[in-house]
């Protein structure tokens, strides 16, 4: 009703590209393709009826769950949480999971596995999630650094698309996109 109506929507997919039953790696996926086109199919929504928006999350280091959880990409070298805190200049870093508590692997990005999840979710825009983790004075902070930048710049060349939203910690975020930003307050 709301779309038909021409109002906005706004859908959020869940779980990462490299977990779909159908692009991940197997048996280390979830029951479930986590595409952009199957979660609008799963709510009854034709693409190619409503104008669509798509925004690709990223993180700059992707993550998987402790233990024997799989493979990283190809392109990825898996680190360790001092590994990523010492190039951030951190005093430390560590993520765990939310339900055991197990410290979280972790790898370098991987350009291959980002290209491959744009090519096939087609994102008009990017949202760059923990940037505070590639360059630590930019935590919670609403600018972007040096290293950043460069970040944002080499996942810009490979999707072909903006990046307009920069997480820097998880109380600031850094809006790049006016039209987007006034959209999102008429969904208010």
């Amino acid at each position: 009703d709301t779309l038909m109506s021409g109002d906005y929507a706004l859908f959020e997919g869940t779980q990462g590209f490299g977990l779909s039953i159908e692009h991940g790696a197997f048996p280390f996926v979830i029951s479930r393709d986590t595409t952009t086109s199957a979660m609008l199919a799963s709510i009854g929504v034709a693409p190619h009826v409503y104008p669509l928006d798509v925004v690709g999350v990223t993180r700059t280091y992707p993550i998987r769950v402790a233990g024997n959880s799989g493979p990283f990409d190809v392109d990825s070298v898996e680190l360790t949480w001092g590994d990523v805190a010492s190039g951030a200049g951190a005093p430390a870093i560590s993520e765990h999971t939310s339900v055991t508590g197990a410290l979280r692997r972790v790898a370098t990005f991987s350009p291959f596995g980002f290209l491959r999840a744009c090519l096939v979710n087609r994102p008009t825009e990017i949202a760059l999630t923990f940037a505070d983790y590639l360059d630590w004075s930019a935590h919670e902070q609403s600018s972007i650094s040096q290293p950043i930048e460069k970040f944002i710049q080499q996942i810009e060349d490979l999707a072909g698309v903006p990046v307009t939203i920069v997480k820097t910690g998880p109380h600031a975020t850094i809006d790049l996109d006016e039209y987007r930003s006034r959209m999102l307050r008429k969904l208010r």
